[in-house]
């Protein structure tokens, strides 16, 4: 096992009081410099080098191509800090630097602290009090005697937040490990590589947005104290998050997929932080804490779900046998460390830039308030891509909540040992490896859905607990293959004809229908062409089941895939209807007859083993925009004729969903009696 240096778990709220530190110092700057800039360079570029050096033991572990980018951010961040001074030269520089350095050395000195006595938790917790104790008090009394004891006061309160947080981790954990050896090994599993970086992402977002949020305040010109607003915005943001942190664990919502989840919260974020900068751009603060409210929900619900997600982690690390919690620990330390960094160096970079259009300084500059309005526009796009970023990774992570069901089964069969072993090596494909998820079914959900509306019914009569189930729906034509795999909420691989996989015979499969009804001609080739690739692209990421017609053994090939993708977990979605019996097409009104084969899939599958495989059948209902889900109908090992009754009572079952039906031609349906 790859083992290095020490880390310290510490918690993710405690680690954003450095946020704190860092409007101190732009309050003090303000207040002793008039200019909020050289207290924030100062603070970030020790910032951004405290989190270097924490990060410099394990670049060992660590690819060069992102060791030298953040060797770069550090240098630019520590160059910002020593030229801000020069820039902004003021008589009271050298308190001002001294305040800095007094708020960075907290967090160095409790670092080593923990590193040098983290076995003697009584003298650690002394060592750590007397040190806070006296660098936090060494700051009221420092500003005092330059500027007086009513600024000192206000500086005094907010200081003490720190060491107070600190001393009071140091208490809740003092039955607990608080250091420990780092483990690498999680970097070789695919899902939990993009698990990293959606956290990267989001961190990195998070800490943008309430930076951002303090130095566009300092500088804006709106009455009042600045610092409060920012300080209430992190209470708020503190709040929201323990809020529906409670909500989450004892609600329903543990039931919605987290990938989903995260990406709502995104949306929320996105829309907030939009309406707030506009309201900042505008000088119009009169909604701006609803819209701090909104932006509050959608950080906490980001966060936490990518919290939560570490759960759902440790399950895909027991996949590959390693202990997952020293590499889940390992890899949060270093990407707050990394987060740390990039956004120290990116706040850097909008304070000094944001200075320079406010003072007039660029020789292109124009209007002031136009230079304004647009320099808040860049700045949106820095917190708002990394949110983008984080939803993108959510996105392709294929740790959807049927993979999870199917974790906590392979859980189970591991403690019973009675492990599947297709079913082993399906997860580990899976997860372990880089795997294409169904991303292009759900980006044209994403594009339709809100289109083209459709409602599920009868989804509570699926039992999914143990094992997988095949669902059995109507093909009306394209209809049913594209709003099933849609809109089905379930996890599945369906029956696809094997031409629709292939680039040529898929071309000329889509010109008979739908695309020869297109006119003119040359409008109906442009749009085959354009649709052509999309389509392949979106059947092939499903992880469809080809299936082969034509004679017994290509029969068979389909029911031997259907049967290895049922013992490694995953429902098949299938379309079994027979267009042969209504004219050639398939009925656009009720259910043609089905082929009867598909039934052999639970024969082979019941031989493999022992157990019953339920079919459910799904009627899409083009007319109601509905899809409906009837009562499971289990295989029969002891039956006589399963083939025959399995398919009756499926097919009974959706004309009873599908209600009267008019059995004309045009309808493709044979007469009753026929």
């Amino acid at each position: 096992m790859a083992k290095g240096p020490f880390i310290i778990n510490e918690n993710q709220a405690f680690r954003t009081l450095d946020l704190l530190s860092f409007q101190i110092s732009i309050y003090v700057s303000y207040y002793l410099c008039g200019n909020v800039f050289p207290g924030a360079a100062l603070f970030l570029a020790g910032f951004v080098l405290e989190s270097f050096l924490k990060l410099y033991p394990h670049r060992r572990h660590m690819s060069g191509k992102f060791v030298l980018p953040l060797l770069a951010a550090v240098l630019f961040a520590l160059a910002a800090g020593s030229l801000s001074l020069s820039l902004y030269p003021h008589r009271n520089n050298g308190i001002l630097t001294v305040v800095v350095l007094l708020l960075i050395l907290r967090s160095v000195v409790t670092h080593m602290l923990i590193l040098r006595f983290a076995h003697d938790r009584r003298g650690l917790f002394l060592r750590v009090a007397a040190a806070q104790l006296a660098l936090t008090a060494a700051l009221p009394f420092l500003l005092a005697y330059y500027t007086g004891w009513g600024f000192a006061q206000t500086v005094c309160i907010l200081s003490a937040i720190y060491p107070l947080a600190v001393l009071g981790w140091l208490l809740r954990s003092r039955n607990k490990k608080i250091l420990e050896n780092a483990d690498y090994n999680a970097g070789r599993v695919a899902s939990y590589r993009k698990y990293n970086a959606l956290l990267l992402c989001s961190n990195i977002a998070s800490y943008l947005s309430v930076m951002t949020y303090a130095g566009i305040l300092a500088i804006m010109p709106m009455q009042g104290d600045t610092l409060l607003p920012v300080v209430l915005w992190v209470a708020l943001v503190i709040t929201v998050t323990v809020i529906i942190g409670r909500i989450f664990r004892r609600g329903r919502l543990q039931n919605i997929e987290k990938n989903s989840l995260f990406i709502s919260g995104g949306v929320v974020w996105l829309f907030a932080f939009l309406q707030l900068n506009q309201s900042f751009i505008l000088l119009d603060p009169s909604l701006a804490w609803v819209w701090s409210l909104l932006q509050a929900v959608g950080i906490a619900f980001m966060l936490l779900l990518a919290t939560f997600m570490q759960e759902d982690m440790r399950l895909v690390l027991e996949v590959t046998g390693d202990a997952g919690e020293a590499s889940i620990k390992t890899f949060r330390a270093l990407i707050q460390q990394a987060a740390f960094i990039i956004t120290g160096t990116l706040i850097s970079v909008e304070l000094y830039c944001m200075n320079l259009v406010i003072e007039g300084r660029l020789p292109f500059a124009g209007d002031p308030a136009a230079m304004r309005s647009t320099f808040m526009t860049i700045l949106n796009l820095l917190p708002m891509g990394f949110v983008l970023l984080s939803m993108f990774f959510a996105l392709i992570q294929p740790l959807s909540r049927d993979v999870v069901r199917k974790l906590k089964l392979y859980r189970e069969q591991k403690l019973s040992q009675s492990v599947v072993l297709p079913f082993e090596a399906k997860l580990k494909r899976l997860l372990v490896r880089r795997y294409r998820k169904r991303i292009g079914v759900k980006i044209l959900a994403f594009f339709i859905k809100p289109l083209w509306p459709h409602r599920v019914t009868g989804t509570q009569n699926v039992r999914l607990d143990a094992e997988p189930v095949v669902f059995v729906a109507n093909h009306r034509e394209i209809y049913g293959p594209v709003i099933t795999n849609l809109y089905l909420p379930f996890s599945f691989r369906p029956w696809i004809e094997h031409n629709m996989l292939q680039r040529e015979k898929i071309m000329d499969y889509l010109w008979d229908d739908p695309f020869s009804r297109i006119k003119p001609v040359w409008l109906a080739r442009l749009a085959l062409r354009l649709a052509g690739p999309l389509l392949i692209w979106i059947l092939n990421s499903v992880e469809p089941i080809p299936v082969y017609r034509g004679g017994t053994w290509e029969g068979i090939r389909t029911i031997k895939a259907s049967v290895a993708a049922l013992l490694e977990q995953d429902n098949i979605l299938l379309f079994p209807e027979n267009p042969a019996h209504t004219g050639g097409r398939y009925a656009t009104a009720g259910v043609s007859p089905f082929y009867k084969g598909f039934v052999s899939i639970a024969k082979m599958y019941y031989k493999k083993t022992g157990k019953a495989l339920t079919f459910y059948p799904v009627f899409a209902d083009a007319r109601k925009r509905t899809i409906t889900i009837g009562q499971g109908v289990p295989y029969d090992p002891d039956g006589d004729d399963e083939n025959e009754r399995v398919c009756a009572a499926l097919t009974a079952a959706m004309i009873c969903m599908a209600g009267p039906v008019d059995r004309s031609p045009r309808n493709g349906l044979p007469p009753q009696g026929n």
